[in-house]
């Protein structure tokens, strides 16, 4: 299991670094620090997700898994609000109700799904208030009550999204418009009006800090300029390959859902069972559909893309295809005999495969899935080198090795300097520098870097 091993993604790495910093005492929620040396006062994304799993730092103390523990419980959080928006979708029926095990299942083998949880992203945090925004819109509006409460609910955790990853979390605000078009159960007039409420409760909010809080207003103003404005100046990363890139990412990342669905379609076909009308459960493929192509389609204009973005509407994708593909799944259960012997041998494969997977992944805790060479090289540091030091790093890869600032951020408390001469100097191996001169290399069994002490 991958949330049991060492090493992650840079950004990752970076993201628990930076809670970690915060959870004891350095900086604070408006003025995230990442390291004494690079970003004193780090204003890359918004302090929602660093400040939760802060928490999680103060609560468990800091060590490797706490970050991972996070992680689990953004992914428990988001699979518990899923079951919940098919149960609100089908509570009046009582086949596809029982059938919630399935979105999840699909949303689970999306590769990018488990990549992002494991990965420790902040698109995990913004993925569990942008479910939970639509969840409360969909109860307010099947139930006909507590409308306007219910969306200013929905309104605060669209702003809590937009607060743990920026504007890419502000997609649910269409999700009256959406569902009072598609059912027509509210007027025109009122899908207005409550998606007002959620334009209207983000922006309150965050003009609300910006007026009566100092250090959010110069957080907002720092991350408009160099971070939103700048991305869509593109500026800041830029994708190769741009719009097409999301949109190819997106059709690789549905290959093992869509893969399963067409082999019940060809299972059906194959039992010549009769399908469904295919106008049943139409509206509601349709609402899924829209709010999470909302949530996806935005970033093909973006020139800084990646596959991780996706986090936040693949539930809603995966929910438009469970409900087509789980008309299928109903069928196969409706006409499967659990007391023929084909079922019986696929329970017991399926059983040695899950207990066969159980124990692999028990093998593998503790060991690094990536980054083996710096983890091991960590380990020997932390035997010499003080914690909350700062040391000399190589100028030649002072503003290119990133993996290193940020490894020895998260492990050790150390940050690193390439213009004073501290105590101790790092270097990529087999590099050479006239500063060196000054220190004298140290034994150590390392394989990525060097470490050499002052004369």
């Amino acid at each position: 299991m991958p949330l049991l091993q060492d090493g992650m993604f840079l950004d990752g790495i970076i993201n628990s670094a930076v809670s970690r910093n915060l959870a004891y005492d350095t900086g604070h929620f408006w003025h995230l620090e990442y390291s004494k040396t690079i970003a004193l006062f780090y204003n890359d994304n918004p302090p929602m997700a660093f400040g939760m799993q802060a928490i999680f730092f103060k609560l468990f103390g800091d060590h490797l898994f706490v970050e991972r523990l996070y992680s689990l419980m953004m992914f428990i959080l988001c699979a518990g609000f899923i079951l919940l928006i098919w149960k609100k979708i089908f509570r009046n029926d009582s086949d596809m109700a029982q059938l919630a095990w399935f979105p999840i299942l699909l949303w689970f083998i999306t590769p990018v799904v488990g990549w992002s949880y494991t990965n420790n992203m902040l698109e995990n945090t913004m993925a569990v208030f942008d479910l939970a925004a639509v969840y409360v819109i969909i109860v307010a509006l099947e139930q006909n009550r507590n409308l306007i409460l219910c969306h200013l609910l929905a309104g605060i955790f669209i702003f809590l999204a937009f607060l743990s990853k920026g504007p890419v979390g502000l997609f649910p605000i269409i999700t009256p418009l959406v569902y009072c078009l598609i059912f027509k159960n509210c007027s025109n007039w009122k899908s207005i009006f409550y998606t007002l409420i959620l334009i209207v409760i983000p922006i309150s909010i965050t003009a609300m800090f910006i007026m009566f809080n100092d250090e959010a207003k110069t957080f907002f103003s720092i991350y408009y300029n160099n971070q939103i404005l700048k991305s869509i100046e593109g500026k800041r990363e830029v994708t190769e390959g741009k719009n097409l890139y999301i949109i190819i990412k997106m059709l690789k990342e549905f290959i093992p859902v869509l893969a399963i669905s067409l082999l019940l379609f060809i299972t059906i076909k194959a039992k010549r069972y009769s399908l469904p009308k295919d106008e049943q459960f139409s509206k509601e493929i349709l609402f899924f559909l829209l709010i999470g192509l909302s949530g996806s389609l935005p970033i093909v204009i973006s020139p800084k893309q990646a596959g991780y973005y996706l986090i936040t509407a693949i539930p809603f994708l995966i929910l438009s295809i469970s409900i087509l593909s789980g008309r299928f799944v109903l069928l196969l259960q409706k006409n499967s005999n659990v007391n023929t012997r084909s079922y019986r041998i696929f329970k017991m494969i399926t059983l040695v495969l899950l207990f066969g997977s159980l124990i692999f992944s028990i093998m593998q805790i503790g060991k690094p899935r990536r980054d083996k060479d710096i983890l091991n090289d960590m380990k020997e540091f932390n035997k010499i080198i003080p914690k909350n030091t700062t040391i000399t790093f190589c100028p030649d890869v002072y503003m290119e090795d990133w993996k290193a600032h940020a490894y020895f951020i998260r492990y050790s408390r150390i940050s690193l300097e390439n213009k004073e001469q501290c105590a101790y100097y790092l270097t990529p191996k087999n590099c050479t520098n006239s500063i060196m001169d000054n220190y004298e290399k140290m034994d150590l069994d390392t394989k990525a870097y060097d470490l050499y002490k002052h004369k």
